[in-house]
């Protein structure tokens, strides 16, 4: 009876497995395409599928001479795919290349991105891009300078707008952030699998060529503009494959970084409407200890396609449902038509799309058109989860502001027209407004930000612009009421209103306004730490409250700034030839219109001369470097491409806690962390060396929590300059 009971609760537990592991396969499904598109004896890699899901493009060494070649199947309305068929006119061009890879669909899967060598010895690998005409395509076209060079450039993925073209080159620092490894030479085409684990399942160690990320955009005149790296936050590790999805926002990419499942695993990041990446998010549903690479979803958005191991080669494998954190961003089509308020005749006006952000600011992000030719009429695609303002200038007519709220993420909107025109009135009917800004106390002029709303015909007049050297002119409606509303760093907001009605025709409106101030005011000396001698200095500083930064000269080592209160700053002193000083500066405590007083001494940048930057942190017992250390690093760049002559030791300190030997260790790997940031981000190798102390060389003693956090800390020691 025992032994029934104990069999029967291992069936029952068996059951409750399966049960399990079947309900987390129907969260994701993947399978492997199988035959016709992979094989058992040859590579199927790099699937790019078009964006309606119905043409699959891939590479494949499935010939005699077993060279990559680029290969079509097309999917049927049975839901299958046909037999792959080789694309004769690009793998035969110039009598054959020896390599054909890396395939790229534009939106509507009418030209062809891939990368090749069409030279003899095939040592040359650039971009190239053919037309398709009919069912066929035309012969390939090399994408030329400046995206081509005399280096690798591979992998291309090309927008859906067409606008901008994603691809990778070869990483020359031979260091992995984060990981211990050697490089092969990208020139010899190998990429052995050379992968440590630790007990913890993440990656510690990789052997293999590593690549950097760079994207092209097109200018005006549709010229492809001089590549420029990723930031760091996607080039942060050991990437490859960039691919670019139909939203044009959602970056896929292979990368062995820490915390990795092994080989290359995929990672996905969006960009934002002003440029901004976050921060990249690993496909763990698909991602296995080997190769998983090439990401390429239809614009249904239901299926991703992508390449990893199968029982003997790489495969073509898709998965789907996709979980929620990959949906595509949303777009809304905006229709608007712009005429004369009094003829209705369609005008030649520019309009600038803007976006908001929370502190209300409005950051300009596309500059559109209309014109008679089109009878008046424009036309964008607007990413939903912003809110917009649409700014129209027209020659000779008042500017016109209209807001649009696509901050709901959720509706699906395709198609969103304004009021069915927006109408211009002639300036020849308006008032001037000059305002002249000053501050109530000095009677000094005061830049700040105007905003004008004619609430008779609820109409945005002006909105968010600055009043340089405290001067403000627009011009307004007859027969109005406005509202004024004035802001600046450190002083009361401003609210009044203007009346036109009460002004006889063409007669002006001027006025002084008097701001409050509210601010505390900062004075800072900056001086040389050893003569006390006043230095010309740059300071710059940043609001965390609201996220503002600005920039002020210091002339004669003096200079005045006005915070405002209960705000937390941090500032930063540079000076050439000096060490950078950051600080911070608190407001909270202080009264209105308080006055304090600062001495800020800058160490000379001599031999031996040591700086300790208190923002370079790392993960407990991990070389990983943390988010907030990259704007430390950020002056350490700055401050030597301002002095070409400096030489800096990276010196890397642990407290006492833990084993001597793996204290040493980590404190070498920490410092080789800076040291690869600091290559990778166009410093020369030759004017830095990493080291790393253990616990040798503590601060203070290791006799506290606080002291032992002083002493875990990066250094950097001046061991060449040209002055002593």
């Amino acid at each position: 009876m025992k032994k029934y009971l104990q069999t029967s609760m291992m069936v029952g537990l068996w059951l409750l497995g399966f049960l399990l592991i079947t309900h987390s396969a129907q969260t994701q499904q993947i399978t492997n395409l199988g035959e016709p598109i992979n094989t058992k004896r040859f590579v199927e890699y790099a699937p790019a599928v078009s964006n309606d899901g119905k043409t699959m493009i891939f590479q494949s060494n499935n010939n005699e001479g077993k060279h990559w070649r680029l290969y079509q199947s097309n999917l049927s309305e049975s839901g299958k795919w046909s037999t792959p068929q080789a694309i004769n006119s690009i793998n035969n061009f110039q009598g054959g290349a020896h390599y054909v890879a890396g395939p790229s669909l534009s939106k509507n899967a009418d030209t062809l991105y891939f990368c090749a060598s069409y030279d003899s010895e095939g040592k040359n690998r650039d971009i190239y891009y053919a037309v398709k005409s009919g069912d066929s395509w035309g012969e390939p076209l090399s994408i030329g300078s400046p995206i081509n060079t005399n280096v690798y450039e591979g992998f291309p993925s090309i927008s859906a707008d067409g606008q901008s073209l994603y691809f990778m080159r070869p990483d020359t620092t031979g260091e992995v952030k984060n990981l211990k490894a050697k490089k092969q030479d990208p020139r010899k085409n190998k990429d052995p699998r050379h992968i440590k684990v630790g007990d913890d399942g993440k990656v510690t160690e990789y052997k293999g060529i590593c690549y950097t990320l760079y994207v092209s955009r097109k200018n005006a005149s549709g010229r492809w503009q001089k590549p420029e790296a990723l930031p760091n936050v996607i080039n942060n590790g050991c990437e490859k494959c960039p691919r670019i999805m139909p939203d044009n926002a959602t970056l896929i990419f292979s990368s062995v970084r820490e915390g990795g499942k092994g080989d290359f695993d995929l990672y996905m990041s969006t960009v934002d409407v002003k440029g901004n990446w976050t921060v990249p998010r690993a496909l763990d549903f698909a991602n296995t200890k080997g190769k998983d690479q090439f990401a390429s979803i239809p614009s249904s958005n239901e299926v991703m396609y992508y390449n990893s191991k199968g029982r003997r080669n790489d495969d073509i494998f898709k998965v789907s449902p996709l979980p929620d954190y990959l949906r595509l961003q949303k777009y809304t089509r905006l229709e608007g038509r712009i005429i004369d308020s009094l003829t209705k005749k369609p005008l030649k006006a520019e309009i600038s799309v803007l976006v908001e952000d929370s502190t209300n600011q409005n950051t300009k992000i596309r500059a559109l058109a209309s014109s008679p030719d089109t009878d008046g009429k424009f036309k964008t695609k607007l990413r939903r989860g912003y809110k917009y303002a649409l700014e129209i200038k027209a020659q000779n007519y008042l500017p016109y502001i209209r807001k649009v709220d696509f901050s709901d993420n959720t509706k699906d909107d395709t198609l969103h027209i304004l009021e069915s025109h927006i109408a211009l009135p002639p300036a020849h009917l308006d008032h001037n407004i000059r305002l002249m800004i000053i501050n109530e106390d000095t009677k000094q002029p005061v830049e700040a930000h105007v905003k004008v709303v004619n609430i008779t015909k609820n109409r945005i007049v002006t909105l968010n612009t600055i009043a340089k050297g405290g001067r403000y002119t627009s011009q307004v409606e007859s027969q109005s009421e406005y509202t004024l509303e004035i802001t600046a760093l450190g002083y009361d907001f401003f609210q009044g209103n203007i009346d036109t009605r009460k002004l006889n025709r063409g007669q002006d409106y001027e006025a002084t306004i008097s701001l409050k101030s509210n601010a505390n005011k900062l004075i800072l000396n900056i001086v040389d730490s050893e003569t006390k001698k006043k230095l010309n200095a740059l300071v710059k500083y940043t609001n965390l409250n609201n996220n503002t930064s600005e920039a002020k000269p210091v002339t004669g080592g003096l200079v005045n700034l006005f915070l405002n209160r209960d705000s937390k700053y941090t500032f930063e002193a540079t000076a050439k030839g000096y060490f950078f000083k950051s600080f911070e500066v608190e407001t909270d405590t202080l009264q209105a219109g308080q006055v304090i007083e600062l001495t800020i001494e800058l160490d000379v940048l001599k031999m031996n001369a040591k700086i300790v930057l208190n923002d370079i942190n790392f993960a407990s017992g991990s070389a990983k470097l943390s988010e907030d250390s990259y704007v430390e690093l950020g002056k350490v760049i700055k401050l030597m491409e301002n002095n070409k002559a400096v030489k800096l030791e990276i010196s890397a300190h642990t407290d006492n806690i833990g084993v001597y030997s793996r204290n040493m260790r980590l404190s070498r790997q920490r410092a080789q962390s800076v040291y690869s940031y600091l290559v990778k981000s166009g410093i020369d190798k030759k004017r830095l060396i990493s080291k790393g102390y253990g616990s040798l060389k503590p601060l203070v003693p290791n006799n506290s929590k606080e002291n032992r956090a002083k002493n875990r800390r990066v250094e950097f020691k001046v061991i060449g300059t040209d002055r002593k």
